[in-house]
């Protein structure tokens, strides 16, 4: 699975020059997830994001100082099952916080 957020066109003509069996657009949960599941079935995935990093509304950008704001509220409940088995499966679970 190839994620490509670079904007130099050269480099992305050879990328996109590769054959793959699925093309996501956007690297946010669902777009991650979904390249997950593809991948796990032995399928070939590119993932593609305009931003520069991944996290769709998830991510953060630097408000300076190295200091980072969320770029949108978001949270998860404790009854976010799928949620908590996704980051199990990705051995993460252990990054999980309560508040």
């Amino acid at each position: 699975m190839s994620t490509d957020t670079r904007t130099d066109t050269t480099a992305q003509a050879a990328t996109d020059a590769e054959p793959v069996d699925a093309v996501i657009v956007g690297a946010g949960f669902t777009g991650l997830s979904a390249a997950l599941e593809l991948a796990l079935q032995g399928r070939s995935v590119r993932v593609i994001e305009r931003e520069e990093k991944a996290g769709g509304l998830a991510a953060s950008f630097d408000i300076g100082d190295g200091k980072r704001l969320e770029r949108f509220y978001h949270h998860w409940f404790s009854s976010d099952e799928e949620m908590i088995r996704l980051c199990e499966r990705l051995g993460i679970s252990h990054l999980l916080e309560a508040h």
